[in-house]
């Protein structure tokens, strides 16, 4: 197994703030769930603007069930036999690569629902593992007598981020709206 066996220090009074790897697990877990609720927010609307059918929203919803459902089980245990640290960077780097290629398509005004689809699963695999691992991966990083403290805060900033991710997506939009309105009235003007 690759996974490494933890290793504490001797000092219990060790505080969580100066444990690098529950920051390093802290800070991805962070940027996966920031990216999480940013997709919440934009993906039906994205759907909608493109199909302007509800049905089709809730298809891609019951797709990411699936995904949970089906391949929740696999996933833990191919987080069970992978490296945690290596899994938990890739499916971060899986998760924004989804958001950049959502980006390009939206830029290029090349969106077709197929590849709503394809983002939307890739989307949910790499969020499914990466909470999997994330999960796996605490009582390595912390001490047995910290796993309390370390799941609440890990619980503290999960729900931050829940409240700031959708507040994201929205200045995100107001603001892609707002430079599409602005280049209209250039042209417009010109």
């Amino acid at each position: 197994m690759e996974n490494p066996k933890p290793t504490f220090s001797k000092d219990p009074a060790r505080s969580l703030w100066r444990n690098r790897p529950f920051l390093f697990l802290l800070g991805s877990d962070t940027t996966s769930n920031l990216g999480l609720y940013m997709y919440i927010v934009m993906m039906p609307l994205l759907m909608y603007e493109l199909t302007q059918s509800a049905f089709l929203i809730s298809t891609m919803r019951l797709m990411e069930f699936l995904v949970s459902g089906l391949l929740g089980i696999a996933a833990g245990i191919f987080v069970d036999r992978i490296n945690r640290k290596k899994l938990l960077v890739s499916a971060a780097a899986l998760q924004w690569i989804t958001i950049a290629i959502l980006t390009v398509l939206l830029f290029s005004e090349s969106v077709q629902l197929w590849s709503l689809y394809f983002v939307g699963f890739f989307f949910a695999t790499s969020g499914l593992i990466h909470t999997s691992a994330t999960h796996a991966a605490l009582p390595q990083t912390v001490q047995k007598d910290q796993l309390t403290e370390a799941n609440a805060r890990l619980g503290i900033v999960t729900n931050m981020v829940r409240l700031i991710g959708p507040m994201f997506a929205g200045l995100t939009l107001a603001a892609f709206s707002f430079a599409e309105l602005r280049l209209y009235s250039l042209f417009l003007s010109h």
